[in-house]
């Protein structure tokens, strides 16, 4: 048994690419800003879960918000796509957004599919001082 995705949605990816990134070999950090690959759209299971109102940080106010992104293995397969923490993804739907892959899980497991048939991936925001409130 294959699952299906309920409404599924074209999300764009742009994922890390750690050989063409130039790091610091002492900080273990990108130095300037990080290469990525061509971007690649996906289809995926959205669902944005809203966790009240925005909470006051020191770096300004934050949005509690969580999304994930649900896809099928078989999809990311095709794709030749492995998600991986610290991807971007920049659009969802007809969205622009700039959120990265904090952690994923497999889900859906099937005995005649050999295990995991779907991902969840979980994003957040790097930068939710620059939010426009309406995540």
């Amino acid at each position: 048994m294959i699952p299906r995705l309920i409404h599924p949605v074209p999300v764009t990816i742009k994922q890390l690419d750690r050989s063409a990134t130039v790091m610091d070999d002492n900080a273990g950090e990108p130095i300037g800003r990080a290469a990525t690959d061509a971007a690649v759209i996906l289809e995926a299971q959205v669902k944005w879960k809203a966790l009240g109102k925005p909470q006051p940080e020191f770096a300004g106010p934050r949005e509690k918000d969580k999304v994930y992104l649900l896809f099928r293995h078989l999809d990311l397969t095709a794709a030749t796509v492995t998600i991986k923490r610290g991807d971007r993804f920049v659009l969802i739907g007809t969205r622009t957004v700039n959120l990265y892959v904090t952690y994923f899980e497999d889900r859906g497991h099937y005995t005649d599919q050999g295990g995991a048939t779907l991902l969840t991936v979980w994003l957040g925001d790097r930068r939710p001082s620059e939010q426009d409130g309406d995540l």
